[in-house]
Order: structure tokens, then C-alpha cells, then sequence
């Protein structure tokens, strides 16, 4: 394996690099998840057909800017192994030491104008000094003006052959199409969890660092398919705690919450303990977690809860260990589709409603009370919900407390007959305004098929009516 090790700095001090520096991988091999990109350009190399321009796309942390000094060096050495750059000869010295400034990285977030494509360009007519190719790595491409691209079009289609451009962009698509049909595109992969233990437990080692497994397991979670985010997470556990990491120092560090009482709420929603709800929301505010974070893993925990439901092998799409992946099945299994669709949706509102919010409990709370006891919810998709659930149990003739469901259905009905779908009053007062323009007997009716009952609601509660007294009148007779 090969790495970066820290540098001397000035007056022969060790200089501190983050861990993501310090790690970098130096050749292709290392290069973590992008085998099918990583291959053909060694392929390239071997078979000395080097393209002129490259467009290295992916969301961050994949390897992008890595691969692109790879590539830098590796076209450049003077003793390639297997397509990789030796990283021993001169030039690849060089390059990494800066001392050969053929190979130049550009930043066109803050070089996007036309002026600094300019001066690329008339610096590409120069012949390389000291290597056999000047490359030019521009990162955050598609930050580049409209006229900068333009700039750039004539040179990236025909270089000089001593030249190589390669771009590197997290948004391809506004990178405009003129140039990407001059470069040849590579699109990284967001990078699986298992990678990513798999290279923190090489960098454990070599930093001498004791990381439990459920704490790798955490920290591939975490990431987010990112390597740069896992091991900057990492560093900061590692300033935190030191050597000894678990994943109880992890979330303590981070202030997220615990797949436990994440569990613990998604069991209270389900059974309506409205107390377990208001305990746990508690606990959470007392450890000084982040509640808007520990939201956002709950709405990830109900979207992996449909996953399970929909799909026969969710173990290979999710990224739980053994344990926590019975418990996860076990509350998709109590749960309606509907009502797992529902929880999502609302809390996903409830985010939104929060956002400029300084004290965001109350909103929360509110929602999780409303998932737990859908009376206390009118709007549609939580009377859709329960209409689901009314036509399962009379359907599977679950039906014990007939006057309990008896009533309930009647709420249901009065409920949609007085119109639980009406736009609010002042969304409806500004389109009234825009449609006087109207003639009067279009606007009316119009505004009667916005506002009237949902004939759909009405006749699934007109079905479970009939089926309901059905059932009791055979009852009855019998």
C-alpha cells in the first residue's frame, strides 16, 4: 500500500495533516469503490492511448481529485508499474514536491472568469519542462462562466499533444454540453460502507488506533458513501477520545442519537404510547443531541422499514448489523405500508415547517403525537391511513367492538362530508382574486370541484359502511 506520510514543516517541525491527507492513496490500487474507472485508465497507459481530456464526475469524497493526481503522475513516470506511477523516479518526486510545475491544479470556484481561461490557453502552447505532458486539473468545473466555458472550448476539442485536461465536477449537468462531448467521462460511484471499514481498518492499523466493530459499522453509516467525510468523522472521534473508539464515543461525540431509541420511538408510534414518545423526545433534549438530527435519522429509519416491507433481500441494501436488522424487520412487519408512507411524509413536513425555527420540540412532538394517535390528525393522507386500516379489519373480519367501530366510521364520514381537503382560507382568497377575471359559471364551478368532498374518500367510507353492517347483520341472524 501506498500513502502519504506527514511532511516536515518549517524549521523542521512535524507538520500536522488531517487523516484524509495523510491516507491519500498514491496509486491507482488504493483507490477505494472505483475499480471500473481505475482499471481503464491503467488500461490507457499500458496500451499508450492517453486521452487529451478526462470529466471525473461524483458527489464528494469519492476520489475524484485523488484519481486525477494518480493519473497526473502515472502518465508522467519514467517507470510505471502496471499503469500506476512508481511515485519513485524524479518526476514523480517532483510532482509530488512541487518542484516540477508541469502538472497544475486549478480551483474554478475561484478562477472561473474568462480572463483565467485565457491565460491557460496561451500557456499550453509552451512545451512541459521536465515531463512528457503538461496536465491541467481543473476542479469544481461546472463553476466556470458561461464565457469561460466558451473560452475553453477550442482548446480542450484540439491541445497540443503535450497537453492533458482533466475536469473534475460534483454537478455534471451544468457542465454544458459542448464540453462534455469533448472529454471522456467517468462517473464515480458513491463509495459501499463495507469499502470504507475495509480502508479505516488499514488506516486503524497504521495509526495504531483500537476501533471497535460496531464502531466501524457506525462510521461506514455515517460517511454517507463519502470517504473524506468518514475519515474526517474519524479524526474528530479520535481528537475527542483518543486511541479507544466505540460507537458509544461516537454518537457522544457527534450528539446523535443511538439506533436504540430510535427504535424505542418507531415501537411507541406504532403502539401509541404517546408517554414513551415524550420520554425518549426528552432524553434527547437532555443528552444535548441535535433534535432536527435525530429526526432525520427517524425518517431514515421509516424509509428503511419500507424497504424491508417491499423487498425480499433488504439485508444486502441495508447497512445494519445483524441485530439491529431483526429489530428493524420485526417493526416493519406491525406496520402497514400506508402508515410507514404516512410517518415519513409527515415528519418530512415537519422538517420543512422547522426550518427557521429556533425551538423546533413543540412541531416535532406535535407530529409524533399525530402519528401515534391518527384521531388527533384530519388531514387527508392521515384519513386515508385509517381508512386502510378500517378496510383490512373488516375485510379479515376483525370486527370485536362493533359500536367503537361503528362510531368511528361515523367520525370518518363527517369528517370528509365537511370538506377536510378545503385549501386554506387565504390560499383560496388569492384565487379568487386571479379567476374574477373569469367569466362567473366557469369560476363557479371551478371553484366548487376544488372545494368539494373527495368522492374517493367518500366511497371507500360508503364500502366499509355496507361491509360493515353486512357482517353484523350475519351476526346477528347467526
Amino acid at each position: 500500500m501506498a500513502f502519504f506520510r506527514i511532511k516536515k514543516g518549517i524549521g523542521g517541525y512535524m507538520a500536522h495533516q488531517a487523516i484524509y491527507r495523510k491516507w491519500r492513496p498514491m496509486v491507482f490500487e488504493d483507490i477505494v469503490g472505483q475499480g471500473h474507472i481505475t482499471q481503464t485508465l491503467k488500461n490507457q497507459i499500458l496500451n499508450d492511448k492517453i486521452g487529451h481530456a478526462y470529466l471525473f464526475c461524483g458527489t464528494r469524497g469519492t476520489g475524484k481529485t485523488t484519481c486525477a493526481k494518480v493519473l497526473s503522475r502515472a502518465v508522467n513516470c519514467l517507470n510505471p508499474h502496471d499503469g500506476s506511477p512508481c511515485n519513485e523516479c524524479e518526476v514523480c518526486k517532483g510532482i509530488l514536491d512541487g518542484s516540477i510545475l508541469d502538472v497544475k491544479e486549478i480551483d474554478a470556484a475561484s478562477n472561473n472568469g474568462v480572463d483565467n481561461i485565457r491565460e491557460i490557453r496561451d500557456d499550453v502552447r509552451y512545451v512541459s519542462t521536465n515531463a512528457k505532458y503538461t496536465v491541467y486539473i481543473i476542479d469544481e468545473v461546472h463553476m466556470l462562466s458561461t464565457g469561460a466555458f466558451n473560452a475553453l472550448l477550442k482548446t480542450l476539442e484540439e491541445p497540443p499533444e503535450h497537453v492533458i485536461f482533466i475536469l473534475a465536477t460534483t454537478e455534471a449537468h451544468k457542465v454544458p454540453q459542448t464540453i462534455l462531448s469533448r472529454c471522456q467521462r467517468f462517473d464515480f460511484k458513491r463509495i459501499k460502507p463495507s469499502d470504507i471499514i475495509l480502508r479505516m481498518k488499514e488506516i486503524a492499523h497504521g495509526d495504531k488506533l483500537n476501533i471497535s466493530e460496531d464502531a466501524y459499522e457506525l462510521l461506514g453509516r455515517l460517511a454517507d458513501g463519502s470517504m473524506r467525510d468518514g475519515l474526517s468523522i474519524l479524526e474528530r472521534v479520535v481528537s475527542a477520545c483518543g486511541n479507544s473508539i466505540t460507537a458509544k464515543n461516537i454518537t457522544a461525540t457527534l450528539g446523535i442519537s443511538t439506533a436504540e431509541s430510535i427504535f424505542q420511538i418507531t415501537d411507541a408510534i406504532e403502539k401509541g404510547d404517546v408517554n414513551k414518545i415524550i420520554s425518549v423526545i426528552d432524553n434527547v433534549m437532555s443528552d444535548g443531541k441535535d433534535l432536527r438530527v435525530f429526526i432525520d435519522s427517524l425518517i431514515k429509519n421509516f424509509r428503511d422499514m419500507l424497504i424491508c416491507k417491499i423487498t425480499e433481500d433488504s439485508s444486502a441494501m441495508l447497512d445494519y448489523n445483524a441485530e439491529d436488522m431483526v429489530k428493524l424487520k420485526a417493526l416493519s412487519d406491525k406496520m402497514s405500508f400506508e402508515k410507514i408512507s404516512h410517518a415519513t411524509s409527515v415528519l418530512s413536513d415537519a422538517q420543512a415547517d422547522t426550518k427557521w425555527m429556533k425551538s423546533p420540540r413543540i412541531v416535532y412532538e406535535l407530529a409524533l403525537i399525530k402519528l401515534a394517535r391518527p384521531e388527533y390528525d384530519d388531514s387527508p393522507s392521515a384519513v386515508m391511513d385509517r381508512l386502510a386500516s378500517l378496510e383490512s379489519k373488516v375485510k379479515n373480519g376483525a370486527v370485536t367492538d362493533t359500536s367503537s367501530l361503528s362510531e368511528r366510521i361515523s367520525n370518518l364520514e363527517e369528517k370528509v362530508k365537511n370538506g377536510i381537503t378545503v385549501q386554506p382560507t387565504e390560499t383560496v382568497k388569492k384565487k379568487e382574486v386571479t379567476e374574477k377575471k373569469k367569466t362567473s359559471v366557469r369560476y363557479i364551478t371551478q371553484f366548487r370541484k376544488k372545494n368539494s368532498p373527495p368522492t374517493i374518500l367518500l366511497s371507500r367510507l360508503q364500502r366499509i359502511g355496507t361491509t360493515y353492517r353486512e357482517r353484523c347483520a350475519t351476526r346477528q341472524v347467526t
